[in-house]
């Protein structure tokens, strides 16, 4: 019993963590898509 409800915890939290992951990731590609088109100009301005 114990073995079943630990199995179902470990399930749900691996599928958060998953998801949480995915998340961040698209995320991080959103950001760093604009990023990279505004990079160029920018940086040449800088130096």
């Amino acid at each position: 019993m114990l073995t079943l409800f630990i199995a179902s915890m470990l399930r749900e939290w691996e599928a958060r963590m998953l998801e949480l992951f995915l998340e961040n990731a698209s995320l991080a590609q959103d950001m760093t898509t604009p990023d990279v088109s505004d990079a160029q100009p920018s940086s040449d301005a800088v130096f």
